[in-house]
């Protein structure tokens, strides 16, 4: 097992303002009470010293990818122009496909769901053996649930 923590500062600052964005919708009276969703099972996890803000619903999810994908989200963030190219059913040959339930990006409240969708390290590299995923904090809003 390993860990590594990342800490991209241009992209907190973009999630941090975005954040804030998300806290006063929520706040905002549009004829629907904000209901906080608590039944995640990440729900009042902690992995650093920043709480998670439950009044834009706030979470701690888990991303499995490959080890080349999770490092270019390290770096680069989550690009929705490449939903459709992971872990989908594809015609053949083709690159690209027809998510499940729609293009986005895709996050599970277990790890046992997001390991299904990760892939090992190669033997030789740092942390060989291993699974990659990422935990990632998602910001939920105002959610249909």
């Amino acid at each position: 097992v390993g860990v590594m923590r990342n800490m991209n500062h241009r992209l907190w600052g973009y999630y941090a303002l975005n954040r804030g964005a998300i806290v006063k919708e929520c706040e905002s009276d549009l004829g629907q009470a904000f209901k906080a969703i608590r039944s995640v099972e990440t729900s009042g996890a902690a992995v650093e010293d920043a709480l998670l803000a439950d009044s834009c619903n706030e979470w701690l999810l888990f991303h499995g990818s490959s080890p080349a994908k999770c490092e270019s989200i390290c770096r680069n963030n989550f690009r929705i122009s490449l939903s459709g190219t992971g872990a989908t059913w594809k015609d053949k040959g083709s690159p690209k496909g027809t998510p499940l339930y729609g293009h986005g990006v895709y996050f599970a409240d277990r790890v046992t769901k997001a390991d299904e969708y990760s892939e090992m390290v190669e033997a030789g590299r740092r942390f060989a053996g291993c699974h990659t995923m990422l935990v990632c904090r998602v910001l939920g809003g105002r959610v249909q649930y």
